[in-house]
């Protein structure tokens, strides 16, 4: 039985609402209302003028647009990374920074073609710090302090875009720390731990220099600022004997993952190491070097109390600034 009434409809759709015969497809009725109300309510097809066109600039071979890059950025020189700090007017509030590269090092540079595109931003970042050395210190600074024994730790490797560091191919970093002390002494170590992780095993880094001094800081006073009721102070950094300083080369222990081609450590770093660390770096594939075994000893510590209790502590027998490595497996 039919659910639509025969005589409720025109004489012209009743064959329409009719089933087709058994076998027989169903042919499309004449449009309608209905029909055509949906066909306006489709989105019309993206024709090909408002296709989004690839840049014609895209479209150059990726040599001349490199030959371009060249032309708008520079190259081929040396940008430092300062340290310093800053004491506000008010108050005694000081805060380390570092000094980031300015006119005088970038110079007539367009740098807004970097933001045109993801895909031209990586080219240009290529180019731009993979054509120039950059220098960074690890170090302390002390200025415009009220306090004679504050000391502030500065790495301006740190503020580097850890994103950005795996595509510098030349670096320069120098290390000027109280590494006879054994907090600068593991600072210092844990930052060049650090700086070997950040540029990881897929690096670009094809030149590097090291150069290590230890020495020890002096406070010195200078002119008073502009600020008035304030005293003015900062460190000056006297080298150690080459001799006395050679003790804490192995501060430099954590360099000898990395994998360059140029290496080139200077400073206080004894002949024999500075040889057979620069060797290490330079080798693609290495051998795992032994660890140096130390004694160990126990102590027992009593704590007095209600109940005296026993505690054993053991420490090794290894100073902070001798090797964990056995650097002599290198050289038999």
């Amino acid at each position: 039985m039919s659910s639509v009434c025969p005589a409720a409809c025109p004489p012209g759709r009743q064959d329409s609402l009719s089933p087709p015969p058994h076998g027989q497809a169903s042919k499309p009725g004449p449009p309608n209302a209905a029909s055509n109300l949906v066909t306006s309510m489709k989105l019309p097809l993206q024709t090909q003028a408002l296709r989004p066109k690839k840049s014609r600039f895209l479209s150059l071979p990726l040599e001349v647009r490199l030959q371009i890059y060249d032309y708008l950025l520079f190259r081929d020189r040396d940008i430092y990374f300062e340290p310093g700090t800053a004491k506000a007017p008010a108050g005694n509030i000081i805060a380390s920074y570092h000094r980031s590269p300015g006119q005088f090092d970038l110079g007539k540079t367009w740098l807004d073609i970097m933001l045109v595109s993801k895909s031209v931003h990586n080219e240009t970042a290529d180019v731009l710090y993979g054509a120039n050395r950059f220098h960074f210190v690890m170090t302390s600074v002390w200025v415009d302090s009220p306090v004679k024994q504050n000391q502030f730790p500065v790495n301006t490797f740190s503020f580097m875009e850890k994103t950005v560091v795996p595509r510098l191919r030349k670096c320069s970093i120098e290390i000027l720390a109280d590494t006879a002390t054994a907090v600068p002494y593991h600072r210092v170590q844990s930052w060049l731990q650090d700086a070997v992780n950040t540029f990881g095993d897929a690096n670009q880094l094809r030149e590097l220099e090291i150069t290590l001094l230890s020495g020890h800081f002096e406070s010195t006073s200078i002119l008073p600022l502009s600020w008035p009721g304030t005293n003015s102070w900062q460190l000056k950094f006297v080298l150690r004997p080459t001799d006395a300083a050679q003790h804490y080369q192995f501060v430099l222990e954590p360099l000898h993952c990395l994998h360059v081609e140029t290496i080139s450590i200077s400073g206080h770093v004894s002949g024999w190491f500075r040889e057979q660390l620069e060797g290490r770096i330079r080798q693609k594939t290495k051998r795992n070097l032994p660890a140096n075994e130390y004694g160990e000893r126990v102590d027992t510590k009593r704590r007095r109390g209600s109940v005296r209790t026993k505690t054993e502590v053991t420490t090794s027998l290894r100073k902070f600034h001798e090797p964990k490595l056995n650097w002599m497996a290198l050289r038999s």
